[in-house]
């Protein structure tokens, strides 16, 4: 029973998280460059530390490598068709909504396709022993899709928070020598 809770919450902090990414998607946001430099050094971190994780796998440096070029790529694309407008006595940004899409797209697809591949592992563990758990330390690094789909995702949002730090800095500057 305790599971079913267990299920329930991790199900409902996912899809506010969803939530969250397709709000941000949609419609000018706030230039809080702070905020953003906070955000990209988080998930660098958390990135490096992934990477660390695969040293037993050498291999999976392939599809690290990989996922990091596609979300750096995709990052590109981002950059270039991310509009700004001042609003009030601030600025403002709006995503390419297709972009986040595809990012969020891919995201959930692997997610879904894990808690799949999850159940499947689970309920043949009952049936036979010694089955890997989808928790233990050799699964994480036994799948180059799900590594390939992650490393996408922590290039990508690096990336573009910082381009966006980047440009909430000289949109400042541009502000202040209008205004003179």
């Amino acid at each position: 029973m305790q599971h079913s809770y267990t299920f329930i919450i991790i199900a409902l902090a996912i899809m506010f998280g969803v939530y969250r990414r397709i709000r941000r998607n949609i419609g000018f946001q706030p230039l809080k460059p702070s905020r953003l430099r906070v955000r990209a050094f988080i998930f660098i971190i958390i990135g490096i530390l992934l990477l660390v994780a695969t040293i037993a796998h050498p291999i999976a440096y392939v599809s690290d490598a990989i996922g990091i070029a596609l979300g750096l790529l995709l990052g590109y694309f981002a950059i270039q068709n991310t509009q700004f407008e001042q609003r009030g006595q601030s600025w403002a940004y709006r995503p390419k909504g297709w972009i986040g899409g595809v990012v969020i797209c891919l995201f959930l697809a692997r997610l879904v396709y894990g808690f799949y591949r999850d159940f499947e592992v689970i309920g043949n563990a009952s049936a036979t022993t010694g089955a890997t758990s989808p928790f233990s330390s050799s699964y994480f690094g036994g799948d180059p899709w799900t590594e390939g789909i992650i490393f996408i995702l922590f290039a990508y949002y690096p990336c573009y928070f910082l381009f966006l730090a980047y440009k909430a800095r000289h949109l400042d500057g541009d502000r202040l020598t209008h205004a003179r």
